[in-house]
């Protein structure tokens, strides 16, 4: 049913949504910048830090007004806004008035530009779950330049995670899958490779010539941890993990 309310843009890399109720219902759990709590005025740069956003331009303002609707708080970018993640993200979400476009990057590549969101006068939302993760976007406003935005959420995100070093005893865990599904732990050299055919295809892994490392199970929670003693011969090898359920892809590790 939430498929009927997609915009496939690119098949089975980058979904658009318009209405947060069918976003949230896709991503999960979310962490949202709702500018609350500051006084009108005031610039927003790192106070999101501690859910992974930076708001990196010094022209991003909080503004308190009743054109945004949701909470009566929002950010009026003077311009565009730009937003870095601390770690990768597959999913973004906004409440805005107005209109909006959202470009997704990979350091310093345009991954992704969104369709256009909104119209004048509109109060809508526009969100983006992605098959390839992100650690940076730019919203703009494609009428008049100026965006505004309230609420914006992420996705929790699919992250890897190690402890322990190479060579010697090294578990590896992942956070943010999909609970009770499997999740693929690839090994290679650093890259980018286009999964062809069958399980995932069209899914981009940031590893050349990727190879199968072993597959977990993920908990109710969507967590999942294995534990190897790693020979000196996988140092220095790049690790990512795919959700099998969902495709989504993790950060990359090294061995």
């Amino acid at each position: 049913m939430l498929l009927t309310a997609l915009l496939l843009l690119t098949p089975s890399q980058f979904n658009e949504f318009t209405l947060r109720s069918q976003w949230e219902a896709v991503t999960g759990s979310v962490q949202t910048a709702d500018f609350q709590g500051f006084p009108s005025g005031t610039t927003i740069s790192d106070q999101y830090v501690p859910i992974g956003m930076v708001f990196t331009q010094i022209n991003e303002i909080v503004r308190v007004s009743a054109n945004y609707s949701r909470d009566n708080h929002g950010v009026d970018g003077n311009g565009d806004v730009e937003i870095r993640f601390l770690t990768p993200q597959n999913a973004i979400g906004c409440d805005f008035p107005g209109s909006l476009q959202i470009d997704l990057y990979s350091g310093p590549n345009l991954i992704y530009s969104s369709n256009i969101f909104g119209g004048v006068g509109i109060i809508t939302f526009a969100g983006i779950v992605a098959q390839q993760n992100f650690d940076r976007v730019v919203i703009s406003d494609w009428t008049d330049s100026f965006a505004h935005l309230d609420d914006v959420s992420i996705g929790a995100g699919f992250l890897l995670a190690q402890t322990g070093g190479c060579p010697g005893p090294v578990t590896l865990e992942t956070f943010g899958g999909t609970p009770s599904g499997t999740v693929a732990i690839l090994y290679g050299l650093p890259g980018s490779t286009t999964k062809p055919s069958g399980v995932c295809a069209g899914t981009v892994v940031s590893l050349y010539s990727p190879r199968l490392g072993f597959l977990i199970t993920s908990n109710g929670s969507g967590a999942a941890s294995f534990s190897f003693n790693a020979p000196g011969a996988a140092c220095g090898r790049s690790l990512q993990a795919v959700d099998i359920t969902s495709c989504r892809t993790s950060n990359t590790l090294v061995l």
